[in-house]
């Protein structure tokens, strides 16, 4: 007997099944249409209360999900992030799970890099955007039109030589400038700069050779390996530092030959690379190199050893520093402090900053500035008023290394230094720092004779203006423990998580008057699953009274909404839907409030990550249920022609 419509419906091939869903997923992507979300109270409520947050408040943002679930919460992420940007509130991030970081450090960079600006060396252009918000008549009659790669390409190319030669230029600002900008480039001018080495230019070669151990590609050790085994001695120097930059273990072995040399110069340049790749066959030559004549070698091997923080080393190091003078002594007192924070070492070097020979109070302002010790802030500020330029300048790149905001208006001051290199460091310094209150004057400079004191400035603005890691936001990293860790952070924050890559908790803007879990205004938990909401309802909100929002995948739902009924957490976003609601609540208020902002939003970021993710997530379902219906209805229709 031939099948009926609905016995072979029944019987469908389950492949037919997986296709109609898979266009159901891919057809509403390929063919974007203005997805309608209705935003509901509990995302809303999320939303208004960071909204409704003073300036400069601090947030939680606990991410406790990996890739798996990213779909969903990455978007909730992304958005949380971008809606405290644009506040200007102060973002403190945490992870209990170990695949969030990966996830948290690219929301962080993508948003991140939207409240930034490249304003290059081009006053006028700054000043209007800083006064209006808007951009450049230029770029606004440019935004809609897309890109042309080979174009931009070949105009990258273009730059790249424009640089490369200016190298040659007689002005010695001009070529600084140029080293600056190319190393910023990066890839794009390995190529160039390589063709460089093969020509008998040994001043521009040496530049060359300065800009790619910045760029730091492994792709060009092979041919700086080949320059420092060559006869060329004022080419071999460049080329051991660019080794050590680049930090390649390939180096290694020709470094420790280059110790060796003849020219102690050379060995001294070996020793400090050898120290930055961090090989422990380096410390014995390098310990035997603390008895050499020459004072370069030996004052480059004993810093190489502080930098190593060799135990080892400490009693060759304790003998230089009580019975010799002059930079050896500078710098195992430096290597002292590194390795075991000897206290007569540092006082040594504070007191070294107002000797009466300008090499040891310059070497000891490089010394503190590698040290990074909030104590030597004041000494380093005190050494802005010494006669020579150079100690000057060597004060202000420590400082710069300090990154403390006690130092920001004495920076502001040194920017009027009548030495071009001092205005420059100055510039740099208060980029390292980013400190807000050095914006005006940095735009004053930007009229700066020197190309090299105006290129520094822009890359100051555009990053004090921007968000910047340590001030406005910080992602304290995965913590092992769940509970422990939320329980260790409600009593002692800065206790829990003592160090970020490195940088004291203790002396970090975005922290300040932030303790303990109760002093942030705002907790958002996203969570995939265990530890997550629940761990951060029991052990931080509800035991240090903190106010706590909550993010969870479609499939937690259920087991979340019982913490908002009961009023302990005041909003939840649930599965892509919330992530899409609240996505158009943020995307809708900047529209409304900045045009431009909106349109350098949606030229990043096109219409979301979540809300054109919507029409997919709603055909697919109406697919899913129109099956479900035709699978009842052949299987009444075929039951009652069997009973008939």
């Amino acid at each position: 007997m031939e099948k009926s419509f609905w016995e072979k419906m029944q019987a469908i091939d389950r492949r037919i099944i997986f296709l109609f869903m898979a266009a159901a997923v891919i057809i509403p992507l390929l063919i974007p249409v203005e997805p309608s979300v209705n935003v509901t109270d509990r995302v809303r409520s999320i939303y208004d209360e960071i909204e409704s947050l003073p300036e400069g408040s601090p947030v939680l943002i606990a991410a406790d999900f990996d890739p798996s679930s990213a779909p969903e919460l990455y978007p909730m992420l992304d958005s949380a992030i971008y809606q405290c940007f644009r506040k200007n509130h102060r973002i403190v991030l945490t992870a209990l799970w170990p695949g969030a970081k990966g996830l948290v450090v690219k929301a962080l960079k993508d948003n991140a890099a939207l409240f930034g600006k490249d304003f290059s060396l081009d006053y006028e252009k700054w000043k209007a955007w800083h006064e209006t918000g808007e951009e450049s008549a230029q770029q606004e009659k440019t935004k809609g039109e897309k890109p042309d790669p080979k174009k931009k390409a070949e105009e990258l190319k273009k730059k790249v030589a424009q640089l490369v030669e200016k190298l040659k230029d007689k002005d010695e600002d001009v070529r600084l400038y140029a080293v600056e900008a190319l190393a910023s480039m990066g890839a794009p001018a390995i190529e160039p700069l390589t063709d460089i080495l093969k020509g008998k230019n040994v001043a521009l070669q040496a530049l060359a050779i300065q800009v790619l151990g910045r760029i730091g590609d492994a792709a060009v050790v092979e041919p700086l390996i080949k320059i420092l085994q060559g006869d060329n001695k004022e080419l071999r120097l460049p080329a051991a530092e660019a080794l050590g930059a680049i930090k390649d273990a390939k180096a290694i072995e020709p470094l420790l030959e280059a110790m060796k040399d003849a020219d102690k110069k050379l060995c001294a340049s070996a020793a400090q690379a050898l120290s930055t790749l961090g090989d422990t066959k380096a410390v014995e030559p390098l310990i035997k190199a603390l008895q050499e004549k020459e004072e370069v070698f030996r004052s480059a091997a004993a810093k190489a050893l502080g930098d190593m923080a060799d135990q080892s080393s400490v009693s060759a190091l304790e003998k230089i520093f009580k019975e010799e003078k002059g930079n050896p002594q500078i710098w195992s007192a430096y290597a002292l402090v590194k390795i075991k924070n000897n206290k007569d070492a540092l006082d040594f070097l504070i007191k070294a900053l107002k000797d009466e020979d300008t090499r040891l109070r310059r070497s000891a302002a490089q010394a503190l500035g590698e040290i990074e010790n909030k104590i030597t802030i004041k000494p380093l500020i005190e050494v802005l008023k010494d006669d020579d330029s150079t100690v000057r300048s060597s004060a202000i790149e420590a400082l710069g290394k300090i990154e403390n905001a006690k130092a920001v208006e004495p920076l502001i001051e040194a920017l009027k230094d009548t030495d071009l290199f001092v205005r420059s460091t100055t510039a740099k310094a208060l980029n390292q720092i980013g400190d807000k209150r050095a914006t005006k004057q940095l735009i004053e400079v930007l009229k700066d004779k020197s190309w090299l004191v105006r290129y520094r400035a822009s890359l100051a603005l555009k990053r004090i203006t921007g968000k910047i890691e340590r001030r406005d936001y910080i992602f304290l990293g995965f913590k092992a423990g769940g509970p422990a860790v939320i329980l260790s952070a409600g009593q002692d924050l800065k206790g829990a998580y003592e160090k970020v890559d490195g940088k004291a908790t203790a002396d970090m803007p975005v922290l300040k008057d932030v303790n303990k879990l109760k002093d942030f205004k705002y907790g958002l938990a996203l969570s995939a699953g265990a530890p997550g909401i629940e761990e951060w309802v029991i052990y931080g909100s509800e035991k240090y009274g903190f106010k706590l929002g909550a993010g969870c995948t479609g499939v937690m739902a259920a087991e979340n909404f019982p913490y908002l009924n009961a009023g302990q957490i005041n909003g939840l976003m649930a599965g892509l839907k919330g992530a899409a609601e609240y996505e158009k609540i943020v995307r809708d208020a900047v529209q409304k409030e900045n045009p431009a902002e909106y349109e350098r939003l949606r030229v990043k970021k096109g219409g979301g990550l979540a809300l054109p993710l919507m029409n997919s997530q709603a055909v697919g379902h109406l697919v899913i249920i129109a099956f479900i219906v035709l699978g009842n209805i052949a299987y009444f229709a075929t039951r009652k022609r069997k009973e008939g």
